[in-house]
């Protein structure tokens, strides 16, 4: 964006302009003479200097070319319309400090044109400024005007044809030019990384690496002939990493102080294609030495496998990249010895960070720091201030003259638990596209029918599209297929859906691990080992759910896999290291869960997310069904585990901490694995279980020892047994409806019993998952047998809230008296507005004060509206506030029948509403109705305004200003016949007849 400095600076150089014309050609034909062999980072700098002559000796070229006559303007007033004031700063230096748009590469080169055509813009405004104050003594300054900008802004649009004519003469010359706005054309999307990689090899110093940044560079070279990943099945051919990598899509913002990066909507910018080509060109700019550049994405998008990439690619004449793994390095330790621990574990060789920064000669040192989430995981929040220290490190070595740029990779879900320095980049991996699924399919495919398999069709994947989003998942669901075929064989079956695919990928995983550990394992005994792999990887699922957390460290599980009585399987089986623990012993088997570290006084903290939440999901869904469904047969899967519990023991453990509404998938699994078990019989065990713990609620009656109720105390049995209720309604309704009266069928009220069961779910529920419950629950209110009673189940997209039914909420059955009463009836309690105002100002929820919010200037005016109801016509009650409001609406929004209906239904709200209990509300909701009438007297039928009066006055609801109102209603234009206007002029007559003078007044 150009600045009142920066055009003053392209004005301030007007008698100047053929010397920077001049130097504009010298760097054009000299260039790449002057910078060749300059340090990496010395050389992005005088290139970046050279792009400012570059902006504004196309403005001079544009100019000279367009004026008709020599500028004159003395010397101290260049300075002045330069500078601001008179100064003897040298205009070169001024020029490279100001505000000149230059290339980078988070700006688009079409972006970077647009903010010179503002700059130019701004320069050319700045130049008719000076022509007609400065330059009153130019014989051709209103001719110069005229034909310098006329009616297309011709100057800016001839400045930007230069401009655009030398950058891309020097494109040729100095690469990094089109490096930094992408203006270069990769041959495909694989081979952008390859092409950028040419680039910087053109561009090279020409320096041989010391041996020391030479031994690094084989080290990651070589991770391009390693398989794509470690430890898969060895009769399986994986691709290589070189081979198979598939550059992703990113999106990249500036950080600014206060951003939470972590939010989705703040990354509201559009995709962009090949982030290693992206970073290549950003470590060939001044600007990577300012700040880290933050890259996040979610576990599974490749960000480790991206840095590897980054490393292997750089060429080592330019760059030292040093990958540091956060997992393997000291958590406590400063940058510098984290970088030095690094690359000792990489060459195996000793090396401090200062012997090597003085070896560099020229290289520009690029620290990679991976897995900053696994910090942040493992250690907890004293790690929050670490992107503030690689920052300090990257300030410090620049005022040794030492610049190093540095990339952190995080994911997403962590990230806004540190602090985000206030400057730099951050790029957000995007979830795999269509092209991009088939291009690794491409290479997945390539490897196969190498090895005599088949290919994996792309229609096949694409129809798991949750699947594809991230390279890992892919690559499960690729080696799913590998052994037997069995995602292809599937392909044609529509029945064959996401549930089902889980249980065979996990199960097929789990069995393949099995016959690893096990291989004379018989296979009579094979299915119940596979049950048991699967059971263990449930209770590792439970052990994040129940925490709310998408992870869980290493102790945590080992405490709740110590609870249920599992140990571990087998030892190491070595002297040199401690037995496995259980969690240690049962996560490490599997790739498909992320195992996240970091070192801390020399000890490791390990925490375990499975690669996609939607795993641990399924698994929790997996374990509740099997659990179910044994327990309605009286069998117990509590004892495949060795706990030896009987009962529901195992299944009420799992479930009495979360309710299972706070993972969006866990329901959904969980109804269609019921589609497997018998329903009927598991609803019933369901439904008698619920009988049981309603009858055990006692509402925290219960005393703790001080005296106070036990749920004021501590989060004690009350709770738990509320949230496994709960959660085994939420299980009943994946079968179907329920009833209250079916929970309850011996209350007298069950739908008020099952109110009070909300109120405890309530409380027992951590407030940000309350709405989870809800949000999944379709409730309707009904009647059985005379009682009132709720009926719930699964909401589904188009489920719709039913509108408030007073007669139920006043506990009036149907065929009660009262619903056969007349119109304008009163039925009302009068609840108490203040305590109820009261309770609402001690909750505190946000949807409570939202209403009362709302509704406050209702309560405060004319309370006792919102609490009196009347009979509008038999059968049906409505209160007078919503009468009041619906007659507002359709005042300000509606016409015809629907604003005739409101004033009726108003009219006989207000004709119930009176008596000597609330004179005052009366009289200022009547006062407010017959305003109303008074303003869209002219739009309504006439017959609606006399019956709407003559209701009124016959309760005597009217008092004197309301009949001053109905003479000004007939003075003014109105709809009422003659007759009518007869009848209400009597009725003003009768009113002043009737009523001592004092009652009028």
């Amino acid at each position: 964006m150009a600045t009142a400095g920066g055009s003053t600076v392209a004005l301030g150089l007007f008698d100047l302009k053929a010397e920077v014309i001049r130097l504009s050609q010298q760097l054009t034909g000299q260039l790449h003479d002057r910078v060749r062999g300059l340090a990496r980072h010395d050389r992005s700098s005088r290139l970046q200097a050279a792009h400012a002559v570059l902006v504004v000796s196309a403005f001079f070229e544009a100019l000279d070319e367009l004026a008709s006559a020599k500028l004159k303007v003395k010397r101290d007033e260049q300075l002045a319309i330069m500078l601001g004031e008179s100064t003897e700063r040298n205009w070169l230096v001024y020029l490279l400090v100001s505000d000149i748009p230059t290339p980078s590469p988070e700006r688009s080169y079409s972006d970077l044109v647009s903010d010179l055509g503002e700059f130019y813009a701004a320069a050319e405004q700045s130049l008719m400024d000076y022509l007609e104050v400065g330059g009153l003594g130019t014989p051709c300054a209103a001719a110069d005007q005229e034909r310098l900008v006329g009616r297309e802004g011709a100057l800016v649009g001839r400045a930007l044809e230069r401009y655009d004519d030398a950058h891309r003469r020097l494109t040729v010359e100095m690469p990094e030019f089109a490096v930094w706005v992408g203006r270069f054309e990769a041959r495909a999307a694989a081979s952008a990384l390859a092409e950028v990689e040419e680039i910087l090899v053109r561009t090279t110093s020409g320096r041989d690496p010391d041996r020391h940044r030479a031994a690094v560079a084989r080290s990651y070279r070589a991770a391009l002939l390693r398989p794509i990943i470690e430890g898969g099945p060895e009769e399986i051919g994986i691709p290589r990493l070189g081979d198979a990598f598939v550059d992703p899509r990113f999106r990249i913002k500036a950080i600014a102080p206060g951003v939470r990066v972590a939010d989705e909507g703040w990354w509201e910018v559009p995709s962009r294609p090949n982030l290693t080509a992206f970073l290549t060109g950003y470590l060939t700019t001044p600007e990577a030495t300012d700040a880290p550049m933050l890259i996040l994405g979610h576990p599974g998008a490749g960000k480790s496998t991206l840095t590897r990439m980054l490393a292997a690619h750089l060429p080592p004449a330019d760059f030292l990249a040093v990958r540091v793994p956060l997992r393997e390095v000291p958590a406590e330790a400063e940058i510098q010895d984290q970088i030095e621990h690094a690359l000792r574990r990489e060459i195996g060789e000793t090396v401090t960070w200062a012997d090597l920064a003085r070896s560099l000669d020229g290289a520009l040192p690029v620290i990679v720091l991976d897995g900053f989430d696994e910090l942040l995981q493992a250690t907890g929040v004293h790690q929050s201030d670490y992107l503030s220290r690689v920052l300090a490190f990257q300030q410090r070595e620049a005022r040794q003259d030492r610049p190093v740029a540095v990339v952190v990779t995080t994911r997403v879900a962590v990230a806004d638990r540190a602090r985000i320095p206030a400057k730099g980049l951050a790029a957000r991996l995007e979830p795999f596209d269509g092209p991009q699924v088939d291009q690794w399919l491409a290479n997945w495919n390539q490897v196969s029918t190498a090895r005599g398999r088949p290919e994996l069709p792309s229609a096949v994947v694409h129809r798991f599209p949750e699947l594809t989003e991230q390279p890992l998942l892919l690559l499960m669901l690729a080696l799913y297929d590998a052994t037997d075929g069995a995602l292809r064989r599937r392909a044609a079956d529509t029945s064959f859906d996401t549930t089902e695919l889980y249980e065979r990928l996990l199960g097929d995983f789990a069995r393949r691990e099995v016959r690893r550990l096990h291989p004379d394992q018989p296979e009579t005994r094979m299915t119940m080992a596979v049950e048991e792999e699967l059971t263990r990887l449930s209770i590792v699922a439970f052990a994040m759910f129940n925490r709310s957390r998408q992870w869980v460290t290493q102790a945590e599980l080992d405490t709740d896999l110590d609870a249920l009585g599992i140990s571990p399987v087998r030892s190491l089986g070595t002297a040199f290291r401690g037995t496995l623990t259980a969690g240690e012993e049962l996560v490490g088997r599997f790739f498909f869960i992320q195992r996240t570290q970091a070192l801390q006084d020399g000890k490791a903290l390990i925490t375990y997310e499975f690669l996609h939440a939607t795993f641990g999901e399924y698994l929790v869904a997996r374990l509740v069904v099997r659990e179910l469904a044994d327990a309605a047969r009286d069998r117990f899967w509590a004892r495949a585990l060795r706990t030896g519990r009987p009962t529901d023991d195992l299944l009420k453990s799992l479930l009495d901490s979360m309710p299972m509404s706070i993972r969006t998938t866990v329901l959904p699994f969980t109804a269609s694995l019921l589609r497997e078990v018998d329903r009927s019989g598991l609803r019933d065990w369901l439904i008698a279980r619920m009988r049981l713990l309603f009858a055990t609620f006692q509402w925290n009656r219960g005393r703790g020892g001080d005296g106070l109720p036990r749920d004021l105390t501590e989060r004690g049995p009350d709770y738990a047994t509320a949230i496994y209720a709960l959660n085994l309604l939420l299980i009943t309704l994946c079968l179907g409806p329920v009833r209250a009266s079916e929970l309850l069928p011996e209350n007298d009220d069950p739908a008020s019993t099952l109110r009070h069961a909300a109120h405890l779910w309530r409380a027992a529920v951590p407030s940000e998952h309350w709405f989870a419950v809800t949000r999944v629950l379709d409730i309707r209110r009904t009647w059985s047998d005379g009682r009132r009673d709720i009926e719930l189940e699964s909401a589904s997209p188009t489920s719709r809230i039913e509108s408030v039914e007073p007669f139920w909420s006043h506990s009036i059955p149907p065929g009660a008296e009262e619903r056969s009463w007349e119109a304008s009836s009163v039925i009302s309690n009068f609840f108490e507005l203040e305590s109820t105002q009261r309770s609402v100002q001690l909750s505190g929820n946000l949807s409570d004060d939202a209403f009362r919010h709302a509704l406050q200037p209702l309560i405060d005016s004319i309370p006792h509206t919102l609490s009196a109801f009347v009979i509008q016509r038999t059968g049906e009650l409505e209160s007078i506030a919503h009468s009041l409001i619906r007659l507002w609406l359709a005042s300000e929004l509606s016409d015809g029948i629907e604003l005739e209906g409101a004033y009726e239904r108003a009219a006989v709200a207000l004709s119930g509403f009176g008596g000597p209990d609330v004179p005052e509300s009366a009289t200022l909701a009547i006062t407010l109705f017959m305003r109303m009438l008074l303003r869209e007297a002219p739009r309504i039928p006439g017959q609606v305004i006399l019956d709407a009066i003559v209701s009124l006055e016959s309760r005597n609801r009217l008092r004197a200003h309301h009949v001053s109102m109905i003479d000004e209603l007939l003075a003014g234009p109105n709809q009422l016949t003659n007759e009518m206007i007869h009848r209400l002029r009597g009725v003003s007559a009768d009113y002043f007849r009737k009523r001592p003078r004092r009652e009028q007044e």
